[in-house]
């Protein structure tokens, strides 16, 4: 996905409305005369790790990036965030470097949209293995599971998870404590 400092480069949206969007930010951002990075201005409306997948998604991909599965993983689970412009800034991408409409709507109810992002990950499922767990437990587990001597597993939620956390430092805190729990049973 390349650095995502203050340098804006050749990472625009496409034509039209998206790629204004970013034109206008772009100059909203320099007309301040601040030092302020994009990715801190977005901080102050959504949370920390939401505002990096809105800079990402605004200044955009390029066609190689369609045949990186880390970027094809990170715009599938932006499709799950709580945020709807997330969500339809994430479908524009991935329709527009996968040549292909998908039946996804940024906001359809949950169960519908769900469905439509397993279709999609079904279709890149030859590519990247796509592992689903209802909960940070079952998670860590399948990842004990597919894990090797010498991996790393990292903790990268595409969603805030109110509904199991109180925030994202308690779910950080779970994380840490269920990998513990697991290391000092293997002793």
């Amino acid at each position: 996905m390349g650095d995502r400092g203050g340098d804006f480069g050749d990472r625009r949206c496409g034509e039209g409305t998206e790629g204004e969007a970013g034109d206008g930010m772009e100059v909203a951002i320099n007309r301040s005369g601040s030092k302020t990075q994009p990715v801190e201005i977005l901080e102050q409306h959504y949370p920390t790790a939401e505002a990096g997948a809105v800079y990402s998604l605004l200044w955009g991909f390029r066609p190689e990036d369609a045949t990186n599965r880390a970027v094809s993983l990170e715009l599938v689970s932006w499709l799950r965030s709580n945020h709807v412009e997330i969500r339809e800034l994430a479908y524009y991408w991935i329709t527009h470097l996968s040549g292909r409409k998908w039946e996804f709507r940024a906001t359809d109810v949950f169960a519908r949209r769900e469905s439509a992002v397993r279709k999609i990950e079904a279709h890149i499922a030859g590519a990247v293995d796509v592992v689903h767990a209802e909960t940070l437990p079952t998670a860590v587990a399948k990842a004990h599971d597919a894990a090797e001597a010498g991996d790393i597993v990292l903790l990268a939620p595409a969603c805030s998870s109110f509904d199991q956390f109180e925030n994202y430092e308690q779910r950080g805190r779970v994380f840490k404590d269920l990998v513990t729990a697991r290391k000092a049973t293997e002793g």
